[in-house]
């Protein structure tokens, strides 16, 4: 059936041997299922990194289309977080 964005890049790094090339990886890899948009994006995946550690992350980066960097300047500040 239909899986999410999530799900498909995590299955992407299983299926193409990334996780076995990096001991630990897989074990400490979660996803976030709910997003809608790119702030969603940002401040969920940030509670669901507290969510199974118990604390905020140190640091936040983003990985994506250099035409967007503003807007996530804009959404990191929005909700405290650093990327």
């Amino acid at each position: 059936g239909p899986v999410s964005e999530a799900q498909s890049y995590y299955f992407f790094a299983r299926d193409r041997g990334i996780f076995a090339a990096h001991p630990g990886v897989q074990q400490r890899t979660t996803s976030e299922e709910f997003a809608r948009d790119s702030m969603e994006n940002l401040y969920f995946a940030v509670q669901r990194f507290h969510e199974c550690t118990g604390r905020q992350p140190e640091s936040v980066t983003v990985v994506g289309w250099p035409f967007k960097e503003a807007r996530f300047q804009a959404h990191a500040a929005a909700v405290h977080a650093s990327p």
